[in-house]
């Protein structure tokens, strides 16, 4: 399945209150290069509505160590300034 596919499946999935079936659709998109922010967002979301924080936290480490966590600072620091 393609990756736009499997985030319009998870997304639908998860609208539909099936959160087990969105998180797989999701574990098979962030398999996918290159890395799916949003996909990886929503997966977080949903591992956090299933009382799984630590994976979450396992999930965005690797997020944060890229720099990709720092996207949205960049928008804060300039409005800021």
């Amino acid at each position: 399945m393609s990756e736009d596919k499997l985030l319009t499946l998870a997304k639908s999935l998860l609208e539909s209150g099936d959160l087990g079936g969105a998180e797989d659709a999701l574990a098979a998109r962030v398999q996918i290069h290159p890395i799916p922010v949003d996909a990886l967002l929503l997966l977080a979301e949903i591992r956090l509505r299933l009382g799984r924080s630590e994976d979450t936290l396992k999930l965005l480490a690797p997020m944060a160590d890229t720099g990709i966590a720092r996207i949205g600072s960049v928008n804060t620091a300039s409005a800021s300034g």
